[in-house]
């Protein structure tokens, strides 16, 4: 995951975003895509 995360935050197309996102912000994200996490509730919200 280190060698992932590196390689995403050295990306210059990060640098198009509007706020620059922490190591730890791409380390959660990496983790909740991998195990599915977090997609469920942004969408079951989105249906209620």
């Amino acid at each position: 995951m280190p060698d992932l995360v590196k390689i995403a935050f050295d990306d210059l197309s990060w640098r198009s975003n509007p706020r620059m996102p922490l190591v730890s912000e791409l380390v959660e994200l990496f983790w909740s895509a991998y195990y599915g996490r977090g997609i469920v509730k942004a969408v079951s919200a989105a249906q209620q």
